[in-house]
């Protein structure tokens, strides 16, 4: 598989499942306005074949990832009313072939 869409569906204030980031092979995560809550699971850290990962209009309410750095494949990264906060990380900067970068409407401090 390497197409997963599962936005707009009611999972107010269920976590991220971390299941997904088994599905190694996928291109395109798109899990937004879903009500999830807490954090980007770790297990992401695997999804390195992503091009377009969005899970905007979430309660995440945590940083986001250094390993982000390791998807040199991504093109957008949509965190658009998200909830995550904290610092932008310098590891961002890793993911050298980002084109859309969406984070507004999100508390994040800092630069890349």
């Amino acid at each position: 598989m390497t197409v997963l869409r599962l936005s707009s569906n009611d999972y107010d204030g269920e976590e991220v499942p971390a299941t997904i980031g088994n599905l190694i092979s996928l291109e395109v995560l798109v899990l937004g306005n879903n009500g999830y809550v807490n954090s980007i699971p770790l297990s992401f850290a695997q999804l390195v074949n992503l091009e377009i990962l969005d899970l905007s209009e979430n309660s995440l309410n945590d940083n986001i990832p250094t390993f982000f750095e390791n998807y040199k494949s991504l093109q957008e990264l949509n965190l658009f009313s998200s909830g995550v906060n904290g610092e932008i990380p310098q590891e961002l900067a890793g993911a050298t072939n980002l084109q859309n970068l969406f984070l507004h409407r999100t508390p994040l401090r800092g630069l890349m």
